[in-house]
């Protein structure tokens, strides 16, 4: 909403002031609402609902091996053997 069109219904009186707040808090709750509903929709998996497994968001596997600081492969001077071809 415009400066001067908020300064016009300011000027016109409490009553279309009061209209005007009565509007947007009318428009707040109804908002708030649908915010809620959007979320309660959101936090439902296969567990809590009865939707299937496959709309479940990807959880990501969390990795339980521990870091050893080794580097991977065999030792460094080892020599590689393979087998012959025939």
């Amino acid at each position: 909403m415009s400066r001067n069109k908020l300064r016009a219904i300011f000027e016109s009186g409490f009553e279309a002031v009061y209209r005007l707040v009565k509007k947007q808090s009318d428009e707040i709750l109804s908002l708030k609402k649908r915010i809620k509903a959007l979320e309660g929709r959101l936090n439902q998996n296969s567990s809590n609902s009865s939707r299937p497994p496959s709309t479940d968001w990807p959880v990501k596997k969390i990795n339980l091996r521990k870091k050893t600081g080794r580097s991977p492969g065999g030792t460094k001077r080892a020599q590689g053997k393979q087998l012959k071809n025939g």
